[in-house]
Parts: structure tokens; C-alpha cells; sequence
């Protein structure tokens, strides 16, 4: 029970003023300790320099400057959440710059889009000279610049085709997101945006095509982003893949149960991987634990809807995250992934790439240990890269998957076969009359006719 002051302690002019100086003291002492925590949070970003695992400014620069980087001032871009300036001033050493293209390309120009992107991630990492392209982590733990790394968001960039995968990561492309808001023909999105793509066949987490998919970034070294992917896919994928998997920008689905987050079964796969085992072949699945870790990693993401479940969060909010992640699967399993430039709608504290340090001063005051939040910042991601090319090397003996995607799959009016061309009557016609055009002929059939000539091994479009 607290005293009642004496009432003579009420009296008197300067009671007052030594209320509110201890009212200021109080303040000031807050004000202190917040800077002591931002200063410390600043030194600490200094010395392990943050690595982001998402970020969308290449799509900003094609929706408002069509990729014209000598028409746009990257240092200064009012219109965006990301720019050189603003991402010295976090201490960044290293940004994964999604190539990223709509679904509704699914299909039709998803693969010439994703190239435009992706050409405009390379040119911007490559005029300005304080940023560097790096493709792997070595190169990544080197670097005094700001490195950038170039993911594709949403399997549907890749068009069902494992030597488009394979020619992206000629392109330094080192991560691919397996869905973005639509299902692809061989794996399932958390998102219910385009139901329309790809919502009828039987089976929509992983199919044997999906699996050649994982198998084949697992051969070359590229990282396996489950973000937006549904949480069946990703536990199919965390079942194949040899090597660590991310979330690039995803939080925790307990804190709030947003269908883009991540279950706490999910994140213990992270950690402890279990395997589905069968007498027989029709039999359920029974997990059995394995000893075998998948080392893989969680990146927060700080959109207000996917923090708070609603569109008005705080920094508070953004740490609960961390705090329990923490909980659940240990510091050495989370990272950032900040969603800049992609989602709309931020805590107050986060609008944009320079405030990071906000969120270190919080999980600082929260008594995370300055080993923890290295590993948050940067360590790792480094693991994690590390670990994935080490399984590259180890599968160094496998060939270049010639898996094909069974054309049923992924049947549109877009897609062609590649196969000799059926002799045809009118061909029969001008073998009999000694190669001379046959009057009968209409103008169509003499232009396929010439094109097969010329063309052996055409390529005949099978609509569906």
C-alpha cells in the first residue's frame, strides 16, 4: 500500500515545479536510456551489417519509372520505401531483390517479364558504385559495398520448364519463391487471390514434377523460398529438400493467424525434420523424427496485416514476433525479411529502409544478447547460403535435370510442342508434280508449305 504524502509536502509555491522536475528527470532518463539503445543497435548494425531477405523496389521501378534507371535518382526516390541513401543509413551489407512479375503473366509473357526485372536488378547493382552483385556467399561475407542478390518471386516465372530455371541462375539468380498468389501447375499457394489457376487437380502441394523442381535448386545451389507457398506444399518440400529452405518474408502464424505466416509445425521442421514412413504403400504416413536438421530459416516480414492481423501495428508488435519465434525455434533460425517496396502498410517506427535500427534498439531493450542479434543480422543467412552450397558441391556428380512437365499439367493455348510436322496432302501434291506449286493450292497452304521446308523440325502449336 503506497503512503499517503504529508499534507505539508503539498504546500507551498515550489511544489509544483519539483513535481515537474522530477516529471522531466523521468523523461530524460527515458529519452537516455532509448538513445543509449539506439546508439548501441547502431554500432552493433555497423559490425554485423544487416542482410534483408526480401525486398520489391525493382517492381516500383518498373510501375513508376518502366525501368528507366537514367530517369529516376536512386539516391533520393521520394516514390519508394528503398534507395541508396536510406539504405547506407541502416547499415545494410546485403539486400535479395525479388524479380518479381504478377500471375496474371502466368501463362502467357511471365518469362520476358521476369527477365526485364531481372536485367534491371543487375544494371542497378552494377552502375552504382556503392552496391555490388554478388552471387555467392562468399562474395556475400566479402563485400565492403551494399551486395544485392536477385531472387524470382512465384514459380510461375519459370513456365513449368527446369532449363528456364537453370538459365536464371546463369542470370545470378539465387533464390526462387515456389508460389507467389497463385497455385502453378506443380505447387500450391497460401493465397486464395487466383482461384482460377490450377485448383482442380488431385493433388496440389508438390507433384513429381514440383519435386524435380526442389531437386534440381538443390543440384545447382539456389535457395528455396517457401514465402506465399501453402503450408502443405511447404511441408512437402521441407520432406525433399536436402538442403536448408527460407521463409524470406513471412512471421509467425501464432502471433497472428494470417494464412501467409508460418505454424509453429512448420517451424519446428526448421529445426528437426521427420520423414514420412510406410510399410506399406497405401498405408498413412507416420512421421518419424530424424536427426537430421534442416537448418533453415525464418525472415520476419513487418507488413502491418501479417504482424497484427490488421492494418495498424506498432514496432511492439513487429518484436512479439521475434520473441516468440525465439521460443519456438531459437535465434539461429530467424532473420529479416522486411517487404519493403511489395506490401503497402507499415508499424509507425518502419515506414521504410532506414529504420531498421528501430527494431534492434527494441529487441535490445528486450534483453537479446548482441551474439543473438548477430545472427539475426547477418550470420544466419550466411549459414544458411553456406549450407545450400555445400550440397551443391555434394551433388556435383548429377547430371542437369531433363525432367518435363507431362503437357496435361500444364496444357494452355500458349504452349507449343516441338516435333516433326505431319506430311501433309498438299505436300504429297508437290512431291508428285515434281516440286511445282500446285495451282489448287491457296496462298495459306504455299506459306506452310514453305516454312516446312525451311523448317524440318517445326514448331506445331497443340491448343487446349
Amino acid at each position: 500500500i503506497c503512503e499517503q504524502p504529508h499534507r505539508s509536502m503539498l504546500k507551498g509555491p515550489g511544489t509544483w515545479k519539483l513535481w515537474l522536475g522530477s516529471v522531466l528527470l523521468l523523461v530524460l532518463k527515458e529519452v537516455q536510456s532509448h538513445c543509449s539503445f539506439y546508439s548501441s543497435a547502431l554500432e552493433l548494425m555497423s559490425k554485423h551489417r544487416l542482410i534483408d531477405g526480401h525486398n520489391d523496389l525493382a517492381l516500383r521501378l518498373r510501375m513508376f519509372h518502366s525501368n528507366k534507371l537514367s530517369r529516376l535518382d536512386l539516391y533520393n526516390n521520394t516514390r519508394t520505401s528503398t534507395d541508396i541513401t536510406r539504405l547506407k543509413a541502416a547499415h545494410i551489407g546485403g539486400q535479395m531483390f525479388a524479380a518479381y512479375v504478377m500471375c496474371t503473366t502466368q501463362d502467357k509473357d511471365a518469362v520476358r517479364l521476369t527477365l526485364e526485372q531481372i536485367d534491371v536488378i543487375r544494371r542497378m547493382c552494377t552502375e552504382y558504385p556503392e552496391l555490388e552483385l554478388v552471387t555467392t556467399a562468399e562474395d556475400l561475407r566479402k563485400t565492403k559495398k551494399m551486395a544485392c542478390l536477385i531472387s524470382v518471386e512465384g514459380g510461375h516465372s519459370i513456365d513449368s520448364s527446369i532449363p528456364v530455371l537453370r538459365m536464371f541462375y546463369q542470370l545470378g539468380v539465387r533464390s526462387v519463391t515456389l508460389t507467389h498468389n497463385c497455385n502453378t501447375p506443380w505447387a500450391e499457394t497460401s493465397s486464395g487471390y487466383y482461384p482460377n489457376f490450377y485448383s482442380k487437380r488431385q493433388n496440389n502441394s508438390l507433384t513429381d514434377f514440383g519435386k524435380a523442381v526442389v531437386d534440381e535448386m538443390n543440384r545447382l545451389g539456389m535457395l528455396i523460398d517457401l514465402s506465399h507457398t501453402s503450408w502443405a506444399t511447404a511441408h512437402a518440400v521441407l520432406q525433399r529438400s536436402r538442403a536448408p529452405v527460407i521463409f524470406s518474408h513471412s512471421s509467425s502464424y501464432t502471433v497472428c493467424n494470417h494464412s501467409r505466416n508460418v505454424p509453429d509445425d512448420l517451424l519446428q521442421m526448421l529445426v528437426t525434420l521427420c520423414r514420412c514412413t510406410k510399410r506399406y504403400g497405401h498405408d498413412p504416413c507416420v512421421y518419424i523424427r530424424n536427426s537430421k536438421e534442416n537448418g533453415g530459416l525464418i525472415m520476419v516480414n513487418f507488413h502491418s496485416a501479417f504482424i497484427a492481423c490488421k492494418q495498424e501495428a506498432s514496432i511492439s508488435l513487429v518484436a512479439d514476433h521475434f520473441d516468440y519465434l525465439r521460443r519456438v525455434v531459437g535465434a539461429e533460425s530467424i532473420g529479416i525479411g522486411g517487404d519493403y517496396d511489395g506490401a503497402t502498410g507499415f508499424p509507425p517506427g518502419l515506414e521504410d529502409v532506414s529504420k531498421y535500427p528501430a527494431l534492434i534498439c527494441e529487441l535490445l531493450r528486450r534483453n537479446w544478447t548482441v551474439e543473438e542479434l548477430a545472427r539475426v543480422l547477418r550470420l544466419n543467412f550466411l549459414r544458411v547460403f553456406d549450407s545450400v552450397e555445400k550440397i551443391r558441391d555434394e551433388m556435383s556428380s548429377v547430371t542437369p535435370s531433363e525432367v518435363d512437365i507431362p503437357f496435361a499439367e500444364a496444357d494452355h493455348y500458349c504452349r507449343s510442342v516441338l516435333k516433326p510436322p505431319k506430311i501433309s496432302r498438299d505436300m504429297n501434291l508437290l512431291q508428285e508434280r515434281g516440286g511445282a506449286l500446285s495451282p489448287t493450292l491457296s496462298p495459306p497452304s504455299w506459306a506452310l508449305l514453305l516454312l516446312t521446308l525451311l523448317h524440318p523440325y517445326s514448331s506445331t502449336v497443340i491448343s487446349g
